[in-house]
């Protein structure tokens, strides 16, 4: 209602604290908010005009008829608010026009029918809730609410699909490495594709797949509208290399640059940019950092849409494999110093990942007993010779790694600790 309107959404999280709440309210300007009886309170210090969407006597003599609004591709569709280096979120400005080009992605990728049941997984204030949505109804399939109960556990979600015949679902990677889905319990449902994204595909996870099943590793910020990439994985994965995230969807160009923005052979590590119709409008009322993270692009093709006039500076390490995937690498900022050296904590979880036995790892820096950083390696693993396996990744490391980038300690996990959000919660992990 609010698209077809001329209006932009700006979802607003009630379980969100009042300081943030306010600063979205304040920033975007909001005027009216579409709202439930039960949550509207929270609105009584922000001056907007609330609309009880559960009073429905109030819509009874309103027109039926389309709204009498011109609409470009231009005019702004939703604001959705990510996290900022500043302390404050920051509102990335997607448009009509991304809509548009995302919902030809998803129709390509997804080929959703009116068969379909697509699972609504996630809360409106995360861009992965646009996907399901938008890849629903534009094909007209059916989009299934779900209950509270759903992310609670395994078989609270294995209830909720097999009552509802779910056929699609959109997870956080997280949550899909806890279902640990058997090939038996993937039969019992009708689930034929998951689309995954957010965080390092486990491999054990999607070592083996029903036939006809297909689990989409998925790539993309919210300032390149929900996703930039994919990988297809259907009957499983033996690849030793980390799961890639893939290659550009539509009207989409991902290049892999070095500080110079000289384009990176095979498997050099780089920096990815994006291109393309995907690209946000930047971000609300922040023109500085719309200028440092959208740059022009050097390699700009007005005959080609997916290399448009600017490129979007992700701050992702990638590296594109001999096959042309896209290899996740880990975060630029994620870079720490080690004796004096500069170290990618990435690089290294790639490498652990590439060792047989390690269904998934992370690496994270901690203050060592003489001073400094020290790195520890988090790694999930089946086998049952922890010391054993310590020196076999010792070894591995040493292979392919400089000494410094080698972690000193090494602590097993079997599940991963997770965010509100489904996210790994790295400051738990360390506690």
């Amino acid at each position: 209602a609010i698209l077809k309107a001329g209006g932009a959404y700006v979802p607003l999280d009630p379980d969100y604290p009042q300081e943030r709440l306010a600063y979205m309210v304040e920033d975007t300007g909001l005027s009216v908010v579409l709202t439930q009886q039960k949550v509207a309170g929270i609105l009584n210090d922000f001056n907007v005009t609330a609309v009880l969407l559960d009073n429905a006597s109030q819509f009874a003599n309103y027109p039926i008829s389309n709204p009498d609004v011109v609409l470009t591709p231009d005019n702004l569709a939703y604001v959705m608010y990510t996290s900022g280096s500043t302390g404050n979120p920051k509102g990335v400005m997607i448009s009509h026009h991304n809509l548009i080009n995302f919902a030809a992605n998803c129709e390509q990728r997804y080929e959703i029918t009116e068969a379909d049941n697509v699972l609504q997984f996630s809360t409106m204030n995360f861009d992965i809730f646009v996907e399901e949505w938008l890849a629903t109804l534009t094909q007209g399939a059916t989009l299934v609410l779900r209950d509270e109960d759903v992310s609670l556990s395994r078989e609270a979600f294995i209830a909720f699909c097999d009552s509802h015949a779910i056929s699609v679902a959109s997870l956080p990677t997280a949550f899909w490495h806890m279902l640990a889905l058997s090939e038996a319990e993937l039969e019992s449902l009708a689930l034929r594709l998951v689309i995954v994204g957010g965080e390092a595909l486990d491999k054990q996870s999607v070592a083996s797949l029903k036939p006809g099943f297909v689990l989409l590793n998925t790539y993309g910020p919210t300032e390149t509208t929900v996703t930039a990439s994919g990988y297809a994985i259907s009957g499983g994965y033996d690849d030793p290399r980390a799961v890639p995230i893939g290659r550009a969807n539509v009207n989409t160009a991902t290049l892999v640059l070095s500080e110079q923005l000289t384009l990176c052979p095979p498997g050099v590590v780089g920096e990815l940019y994006v291109s393309g119709q995907c690209l946000a409008s930047g971000y609300l009322h922040q023109s500085e950092l719309t200028a440092e993270r959208f740059i022009d692009n050097p390699y700009c093709d007005p005959a080609n849409p997916a290399l448009s006039a600017r490129l979007y500076k992700t701050g992702d390490l990638v590296r594109i494999g001999a096959d042309g995937e896209i290899e996740f690498v880990g975060r630029s900022d994620d870079q720490v110093k080690i004796r004096g050296f500069r170290v990618e904590l990435g690089e290294i979880e790639t490498q652990l990942m590439g060792h047989a036995d390690v269904e998934s790892a992370v690496v994270l820096a901690e203050a060592g007993k003489q001073g400094g950083k020290v790195l520890r390696a988090f790694v999930k693993t089946e086998s049952e010779q922890a010391n054993d396996l310590i020196d076999a990744l010792q070894q591995h490391l040493s292979g392919n790694l400089p000494d410094y980038m080698v972690p000193s300690a090494y602590s097993f996990v079997s599940q991963w600790p997770l965010t509100a959000n489904g996210k790994l919660d790295k400051r738990a992990l360390l506690a």
